[in-house]
């Protein structure tokens, strides 16, 4: 972390200050929310596309058979030399691949999510010291010596 530091007229007090290209790790924070909101929207749309798949199959299947893994059993469709060995498997794999791809696409956004939050409430503080700053650098430039500014410069540093 690169830091300035300056020696202030009160003595040894050291004042570090940001380098001013140091806040840039907010906008790749925010850009991993939006790459997460997106795997999240598409793991989510696969999920629904291969269990209403999965049931549809099934559900068409269950017509001829009583259980959907029944039908690996048959040949039904060796005529058009389409095998149908273990498919009832392969659709419980894809299922749990496209349930494991959004559980890992929720953490991934939901860690995002805590690192843009980190990034931005350290951006706030370190804007609301700046602006801060600033208002004691107005205060100081009108003079804070007499009582009777002390209104004023209170106002000041409300702005």
């Amino acid at each position: 972390m690169l830091l300035n530091s300056t020696t202030s007229r009160f003595g040894n007090l050291v004042l570090c200050f940001r380098a001013p290209f140091e806040d840039v790790a907010l906008f790749p924070a925010f850009l991993d929310v939006l790459s997460g909101l997106a795997l999240f929207a598409f793991s989510l749309s696969s999920m629904v596309v291969v269990n209403r798949g999965s049931s549809a199959w099934c559900a068409l299947i269950m017509q001829k058979f009583p259980e959907c893994s029944d039908a690996n059993d048959q040949r039904f469709l060796e005529t058009e030399h389409i095998s149908t060995d273990g498919f009832a498997g392969d659709l419980g794999l894809a299922t749990f691949g496209t349930v494991g791809a959004f559980v890992a696409s929720a953490g991934f956004l939901l860690m995002s999510g805590f690192k843009f939050y980190k990034y931005y409430k350290s951006w706030e503080l370190t804007s609301s010291m700046a602006r801060l700053r600033q208002g004691l650098r107005r205060v100081r430039s009108y003079g804070a010596t007499s009582p009777s500014n002390e209104q004023s410069n209170q106002n000041i540093l409300e702005e």
